[in-house]
């Protein structure tokens, strides 16, 4: 069906003034931070001169004119629904920078008997004269972004190549040398006598509690509430000035230029973007700064293996208050035990149970589980103990060979001299003949190397998956009463996968303990409730009878 262009509002009488909104935008590019205010008296000087009434002034700060996702929609509609007439920008580049958004967007306007026009800018768009001349300005403001976009995006590479961040801005932690205050407007411009460059703060308390802060993280002392609750405690502020939360904080630890490094967006990306940029692409990468680190290489991978492991927890284990939360299930439903602290310790009961009456009051105390889990992880610390010297390689003068480092050595010496027959072949000094049968004797050579290389690393990378294990059982045990409960409960989850409840009345229950590995054991933990309070009434009996007894 087709339907006739809706108009605007009523022309206004003879001498009535014609209802209009004002538009202001201050763009993120610093050659166009012209001031809202001098954009807002610009535009009301020019509808008093010209007899229009300017019913609101619309802002859009810090906001590129690349997109649409702005306020200037919200005026476009307000037009097409008759509340004004016209548009007012200070200049054609204000209403935006894209080419194909300026087209479709101004028809829009027109389409709804309505207008754009500039206060600055003398153009009767009533004539082809005139809306040529608004193409070409708008065409020229176009232009202007993209030659902007391109300088933008050779500093960006530029600045990646050298180390520093794409952005520029303070770190936290860190001063910046090599920069001056911008005589032209806010920020700072380069010092063309220096080489900028980041070092590190030692008047600021972030440069020692950064370390700190991924020390704790790495090993269960605090999270990044902690890590929040520290720097405003300290006084440091954000870049922005704003105290931290929690979520600033990961943020500011997860991109790692403590570790020495700049977070950037993969150059190789090509998925799709958002143009408003208030989505980030989650594909970044970290690469080598030219900065000065305040933690070292191993803190950090720590910090990014814990980061993984803990994005791998369900939700609702990460804080958890209890050692087996998460771990433990009601062997009758399937579903979750949830721990609470009791007068005598921590039990675990049924979640069906306890949230909608499902299932039975099925429980079990943490201490009953503790001794057999820690039993179970002693005797699998020591079968993979003894299945890591059956592994282990020796020689007979008794010490360990390198194989991987022999074996790349001898790779590399082939490839060495596949490049030197090469170049006696391009030199004539050899024929073609022999040529290509000493280079088919060394390619057998170095497929042979090649394959004894990956039976070597796969062979190392064995070896240090169950040294890795052993590690983390053996701390476990010897720790156990140190460890911070995050980090305890971390280390549970990596040895235990599962433990099953299956409790059939008050007295029977047992329970099935299955570790990472598979190796699983079923274990009787009855109680008998009846003699339990049967010998606690006996004590307090004879507590009373002692206690008459003294009185006499």
């Amino acid at each position: 069906m087709i339907t006739t262009p809706r108009r605007g509002a009523p022309a206004p009488l003879a001498g009535d003034p014609i209802p209009a909104i004002g538009y202001v935008r201050v763009s993120k590019a610093r050659e166009e931070m012209i001031s809202p205010e001098l954009q807002r008296e610009a535009i009301r000087e020019w509808a008093r001169r010209n007899g229009r009434l300017v019913l609101d002034v619309v802002e859009d700060t810090d906001v590129s004119g690349r997109h649409w996702n702005r306020r200037i929609m919200g005026v476009i509609a307000r037009i097409e629904a008759g509340e004004a007439r016209e548009g007012i920008v200070w200049k054609y580049s204000r209403f935006g920078r894209d080419r194909t958004g300026c087209a479709l967007n101004l028809g829009r306007i027109n389409r709804a008997g309505g207008e754009l026009v500039s206060a600055t800018e003398e153009v009767d768009a009533s004539t082809a004269v005139g809306r040529m001349t608004r193409g070409m300005l708008m065409e020229i403001a176009a232009f202007e972004s993209d030659r902007m976009a391109e300088i933008w995006a050779e500093t960006w590479a530029w600045r990646i190549e050298h180390g520093l961040p794409p952005r520029g801005g303070p770190r936290i932690g860190y001063r910046i040398l090599g920069r001056l205050p911008n005589p032209l407007g806010g920020g700072t411009v380069r010092d063309p006598n220096t080489t900028e460059v980041y070092v590190p703060d030692e008047s600021s308390p972030a440069t020692e509690l950064l370390p700190h802060l991924y020390e704790a993280y790495v090993t269960g002392g605090g999270g990044f509430r902690y890590g929040a609750q520290l720097l405003n405690e300290a006084g440091v502020t954000t870049t922005r000035g704003k105290p931290w939360t929690h979520t600033a904080v990961r943020r500011m630890m997860d991109a790692g230029f403590a570790a020495g490094f700049i977070h950037v967006h993969d150059p190789a990306c090509t998925g799709p973007h958002d143009p408003t940029r208030r989505r980030a692409c989650p594909n970044r990468i970290h690469l080598p700064g030219a900065h000065e680190a305040l933690i070292g290489i191993d803190l950090w991978e720590a910090y990014r293996e814990r980061r993984a492991a803990v994005a791998a927890m369900p939700r609702g284990t990460r804080a958890a208050e209890h050692l087996y939360t998460g771990t433990i299930w009601c062997g009758h439903c399937g579903a979750r035990h949830s721990g609470a602290a009791r007068r005598y310790g921590v039990r675990y009961s049924c979640s069906r149970y306890t949230e909608s009456g499902g299932c039975a009051p099925r429980s079990i105390g943490e201490d009953r589980i503790t001794p057999i889990v820690l039993d179970m992880i002693s005797a699998y610390a020591d079968r993979i103990d003894a299945e890591a010297r059956r592994i282990t390689p020796t020689v007979d003068v008794g010490h360990r060979v390198d194989q991987v480092a022999e074996l790349t050595r001898e790779r590399d010496r082939l490839d060495a001299r596949l490049d030197r027959l090469l170049d006696r072949l391009a030199d004539d000094t050899i024929g073609r003949e022999e040529y290509q049968r000493a280079r088919e004797r060394t390619l057998a050579e170095r497929a042979r190397v090649e394959a004894e290389l990956a039976q070597a690393e796969a062979r190392a990378a064995e070896r240090r998956e169950v040294a890795d294990r052993i590690h983390v059982a053996r701390s476990l045990l010897d720790e156990w009463d140190t460890l911070a409960l995050p980090h305890r409960r971390e280390l549970v989850r990596i040895l235990v996968d599962r433990i099953t409840v299956y409790r059939q009345s008050r007295n029977e229950a047992h329970i099935v303990v299955t570790l990472a590995d598979g190796t699983t054991r079923e274990v009787d933990v009855s109680t008998d409730w009846d003699a339990v309070a049967a010998r606690a009434r006996a004590g307090w009996q004879r507590v009373a009878a002692a206690r008459r007894a003294a009185r006499g």
